[in-house]
């Protein structure tokens, strides 16, 4: 990453009540005391693509791009519910995740779209399928482990809230001492 490239994604923010009641629900997963950084409260949000460092000057063509993929997507109601590990079905795993469901089709079509349309600028498409999730820490080491997956467990029914989709954000992560910050550099409406 040279010096002035800005690090992107393009997300769904999700409403403050809901980044609550997930805030609420890290609160009882910390109780295990394992090894996980979590994920701070204003920073919950839904990732659709992780678009990588970015040069200042690419960055208008990327906006383009974001706004283009946006066109043939409808907007949608997604309903937070559920706990997970990532990668699923591995006894170590990296990112503690609230499930999304609902009407996700048009997260997958766009995120087909944002494929295709930074594939055209050069930017390497993801090698894994997509998979909407709310990422609420990241698992950094073994201790406690079991306890905080017997947590998970007692969370995996568990519905956080419902909301529409109606825009996405192409998003700056700027990685401090104190963790990341995240900042909207550009909404785009669901068009379709």
């Amino acid at each position: 990453m040279a010096r002035d490239d800005l690090r992107c994604f393009v997300a769904v923010e999700l409403p403050r009540n809901l980044r609550r009641r997930l805030n609420q629900e890290i609160g009882f997963l910390q109780l295990a005391g394992a090894q996980v950084r979590w994920v701070s409260m204003d920073n919950l949000h839904l990732t659709v693509r992780f678009i990588g460092d970015v040069r200042p000057d690419e960055v208008m063509d990327i906006q383009k791009a974001c706004g283009d993929a946006c066109e043939n997507v409808p907007p949608c109601r997604m309903i937070v519910r559920g706990m997970s590990t990532l990668p699923a079905g591995k006894p170590k795993p990296r990112v503690i995740a609230a499930g999304v469901l609902g009407s996700i089709e048009p997260l997958h079509l766009l995120f087909n779209n944002l494929q295709k349309s930074l594939a055209q600028l050069g930017f390497n498409p993801e090698r894994k399928g997509y998979r909407p999730h709310v990422t609420l820490g990241r698992v950094r080491g073994d201790r406690a482990l079991p306890e905080l997956l017997e947590k998970v467990g007692e969370s995996d029914r568990n519905e956080f809230g419902q909301f529409n989709v109606t825009q996405v954000h192409l998003m700056m992560s700027d990685l401090t001492e104190n963790g990341p910050v995240y900042t909207p550099m550009q909404s785009f409406p669901l068009n379709g």
